[in-house]
């Protein structure tokens, strides 16, 4: 038999045919694995970037449907950073560098005439209050908050009974904070923080009933008193401790409310408004509000655009103030980063201007 006809079987392989199949399967492999992985971290990547544009649109939205309803915007003057203060950040993630905005002259834009030391990365404000229900996260205990206050039956000076309907407001804040349990590997991004407050009913709207009947407004009074509305806000006062009053509904007293000379603004909730659930493909990515770019090589966006650096301020939170008090104009930039599987730092920056109330 001529050996270069030898099989190892019927249906058997040289050993050439073996050598020359394992070389194949061996250049082969690493390609089809290196490709595999290649088109993964782009699924990924693309992934990440649908998320974090979700992310950033629904934050962008939030803000907006509370600002539609916004009576006061407080800014970086006199005034604002006194009422900012009556929040009790004890309880609440440390904030980093925090700085409200100051109306512009003219335009916000930097190129028209905008000042860019005006810009913040602090947004405070004080809206009228829908209904709603908060979740108590410490205490795992939902609250229904009606909005605005109905008074049914209230009594005024004839005995007749009349139905009152009490503005209440609720005061928002929206901060950075470096207490980032997703950041980034190497620098420091940051969780976006929304806190509200309980709910405030309207003191100059119990002050106009009192002015035309002090029955009816003492009678309006003990039956908000009674249902655990004890503290008022008087959005024309510029200064903190006559802005606030508490409600007295003593037996036989017509009219008492008593101006608080030290009050603090309660809060009702706080949330991270930058946490996402990781995707199929991108789950586990570290992501985060973009800080300042310079001196970040991996920077996938210029941080800041509008504002003045001052250390890590104002980082991928810009907030700028336009506009006159009847028709405030609030623009609002974020940039959230994010990084995965993918080499390159995926990013999404949204600017958006909502128009807003801003009259006391």
């Amino acid at each position: 038999m001529n050996p270069r006809h030898l099989r190892l079987g019927p249906r058997g392989y040289t050993m050439v045919e073996v050598i020359i199949a394992v070389t194949i399967l061996a250049l082969v492999v690493p390609v089809l694995t290196l490709l595999f992985s290649k088109v993964r971290q782009g699924f990924a990547a693309d992934e990440m970037h649908t998320l974090l544009k979700k992310n950033n649109q629904e934050v962008m939205n939030r803000i907006h449907i509370r600002l539609e309803s916004c009576k006061r915007i407080f800014q970086n003057d006199g005034v604002g950073p006194n009422f900012k203060g009556l929040i009790p950040m004890g309880s609440l993630p440390v904030a980093a560098t925090s700085t409200l905005p100051l109306i512009q002259p003219g335009s916000l834009s930097p190129t028209q005439g905008g000042v860019a030391a005006n810009y913040g990365n602090t947004l405070f404000f004080a809206a009228y209050d829908a209904p709603q229900t908060i979740l108590n996260q410490a205490a795992h205990t939902y609250t229904a908050y009606p909005a605005p206050v109905t008074l049914n039956n209230v009594l005024d000076s004839g005995g007749q009974p009349n139905q009152l309907i009490i503005d209440v407001y609720r005061f928002y804040l929206y901060y950075l904070t470096a207490a980032n349990p997703h950041n980034l590997v190497g620098v420091t991004t940051y969780a976006l923080e929304e806190v509200q407050s309980v709910q405030y009913p309207d003191y100059q709207e119990l002050q106009a009933y009192y002015l035309t009947d002090t029955t009816l407004a003492y009678n309006a009074v003990s039956m908000m008193s009674a249902s655990g509305f004890v503290t008022l806000y008087d959005t024309s006062q510029n200064t903190t401790n006559t802005a606030f009053y508490q409600t007295v509904h003593t037996a036989g007293v017509t009219w008492t409310l008593n101006v608080i000379a030290a009050p603090v603004i309660q809060i009702a909730q706080s949330q991270d408004l930058t946490l996402i659930h990781g995707g199929i493909l991108s789950s586990g990515f570290r992501y985060g509000i973009s800080p300042n770019s310079a001196g970040w090589k991996d920077a996938p966006a210029k941080v800041p655009h509008f504002g003045t650096v001052a250390g890590t301020f104002p980082g991928g939170f810009e907030i700028g103030l336009g506009g006159t008090s009847a028709g405030r104009s609030v623009m609002i930039r974020s940039v959230l980063v994010a990084q995965g599987a993918a080499p390159r730092v995926a990013y999404n920056d949204q600017v958006v201007t909502t128009n807003a109330r801003d009259v006391w």
